[in-house]
């Protein structure tokens, strides 16, 4: 996983407004926390983007990526065990588990 940190001006730059849009389209995003920030008298946002390394984000509609195996709705799988560290596949599995229980106990597909 990698981070990239934008600042945006709140009011009047849409360049860089559309430089996080390309960003954020162009890849595999995991996260991003928004903050607002004032420096110096400046007002701006703050985007702190975690995403996959080499993972391009997929299309819409979520076709599969080239050299990935899909699953039947067509999307891209993705190994979590290489991407998450130790505990938070442990964390992820077990809200997994819990989230099939769930569905399962009100007769819902996951």
């Amino acid at each position: 996983m990698q981070l990239q940190v934008f600042a945006v001006p709140m009011v009047g730059d849409e360049a860089a407004l559309e430089q996080v849009n390309a960003f954020l389209r162009s890849h595999r995003v995991l996260s991003v926390d928004k903050t607002a920030v004032v420096h110096e008298g400046r007002q701006f946002w703050s985007f702190c983007v975690e995403y996959l390394v080499g993972a391009p984000a997929s299309a819409p509609g979520g076709g599969a990526r080239s050299g990935s195996a899909g699953n039947a709705s067509g999307k891209a799988r993705i190994d979590y065990r290489e991407v998450l560290t130790a505990p938070q596949f442990e964390r992820f599995s077990k809200l997994r588990e819990l989230r099939k229980q769930l569905a399962d106990s009100e007769s819902v597909p996951l």
